[in-house]
């Protein structure tokens, strides 16, 4: 027998993971390689994850093309982006990249490694 309210709860509890796991990213509480296989994202930014050099730059993409996509660092002081999504990185460490389109988010994260 199907339980409606079983689905429900069950989509309910996966968007929650997913809201809490990027919080926890996005202040910098949580780190991880990969989320929890919990159904396949709206948008994607490509890569997910990278590693670059202070001064150099690395161009992100999203699933859904450039069209109407806002991008955002959250950590300005390791690196930024711009409305293309460029990112230049600028100090060591690992922050995140967010870009965002007709309300719907996906992250990069990127380390940041000395230039040498």
């Amino acid at each position: 027998m199907f339980n409606t309210q079983s689905t429900i709860d069950n989509r309910q509890s996966k968007q929650s993971i997913i809201v809490a796991l990027s919080l926890a990213m996005m202040m910098g509480l949580a780190s991880c390689n990969a989320l929890p296989n919990i159904g396949e994202p709206d948008l994607a930014v490509k890569p997910m994850y990278c590693t670059m050099r202070v001064g150099l730059t690395r161009q992100l993409t999203t699933s859904e093309g450039s069209d109407g996509v806002t991008w955002a660092a959250l950590d300005t002081l390791k690196a930024t982006v711009d409305e293309n999504g460029l990112v230049t990185a600028r100090d060591t460490g690992v922050t995140y990249i967010r870009a965002t389109r007709n309300r719907k988010d996906a992250i990069c994260t990127v380390t940041i490694v000395p230039y040498n």
